[in-house]
């Protein structure tokens, strides 16, 4: 099939760089109205517009890329039981942007990835310059840690990046026991196949995953005896008010006796209350993570703490 975009050239057309976006974004929009379709430009088109600002991002991402402008901030996740026997520093690895100088946070860039298909390429430079991190600091890869890396459904569907990780977790000095990947639930049940397979391929090197936002999806139960995860977070949705609202805190409850059942270990999201904690911590969950111990900090600051 064939998605073509059409723009009028005539003697109000601006630049030739100009008339190639605009075609560009009513291609776009003939792949979003279904494919095999025709688009024809129109300036007063609202959701072109949209897409044309969204197209703007993608230029702006590429370029990040290209220059290596991407950092990457960490947030803490704290062993709630048997602190002794747990991992003593676990971390999350985010991703930000900078652009003019501002570090701009996933929800500003995100979305324009996701619907461009460029995540597999930022899924890429996270952990290129992760592990290029923890070999310029090899006592972040020698101590009792564990660091989480989110992995998008755009990548788990590449047979080539799946290749790309496999290559790294063997032939980086990076200890592949103290990486853990975090994929969503919705990701997981949509792309199961691809999924199973690439969490067989990593447990085969000694590495671990985690499932993410676990508690919105329809099967989810069902599922997760299916998965062979390690860890299950359970979704912020139901962790922020769980002191208050017993449904959410009868959710939780379940979603962390059924996962010690299935031997797997849970960490609650999107804990922002000390009373939140407690209760998690009475709940025998394993591991809390949130803005109550502090928001998210740069990569570097890891060295000093070890």
């Amino acid at each position: 099939s064939i998605s073509i975009g059409v723009v009028l050239v005539d003697e109000y057309s601006l630049s030739r760089e100009a008339v190639m976006s605009q075609a560009d974004v009513a291609m776009y929009s003939a792949k979003e109205d279904g494919r095999g379709r025709v688009h024809v430009y129109d300036a007063q088109d609202k959701k072109l517009s949209r897409l044309h600002d969204d197209m703007d991002w993608v230029h702006r991402i590429n370029k990040a890329l290209a220059a290596d402008e991407f950092c990457l901030v960490t947030e803490r996740i704290l062993p709630l039981v048997d602190e002794s026997n747990r991992t003593t520093l676990y971390n999350e690895l985010l991703v930000r942007m900078i652009y003019n100088g501002e570090v701009l946070s996933p929800g500003q860039f995100m979305p324009a990835a996701e619907r461009f298909g460029l995540m597999p390429q930022i899924d890429r430079w996270v952990i290129k310059s992760f592990f290029s991190f923890l070999q310029r600091n090899p006592e972040l890869n020698t101590r009792n840690v564990m660091y989480s890396i989110n992995i998008s459904g755009q990548s788990l569907c590449q047979e080539s990046f799946l290749e790309f990780v496999y290559r790294y977790l063997r032939r980086s000095t990076v200890n592949p026991e103290i990486i853990c990947f975090e994929i969503t639930e919705t990701v997981a049940i949509t792309n199961f196949a691809a999924v199973t397979r690439f969490i067989h391929q990593v447990h085969e090197l000694g590495g671990k995953f985690a499932l993410d936002d676990f508690g919105t999806g329809m099967s989810s139960f069902g599922y997760l005896q299916e998965l062979p995860v390690d860890f299950v977070k359970i979704d912020g949705l139901f962790v922020h008010d769980m002191d208050k609202n017993p449904v959410h805190k009868a959710m939780v409850r379940s979603i962390n006796d059924i996962s010690h059942v299935l031997g797997k270990r849970t960490i609650a999201e999107f804990v922002e209350r000390q009373e939140i904690m407690d209760q998690l911590r009475a709940l025998g969950v394993d591991y809390a993570q949130g803005h109550l111990h502090g928001k998210p900090q740069d990569l570097k600051d890891l060295v000093q703490i070890a």
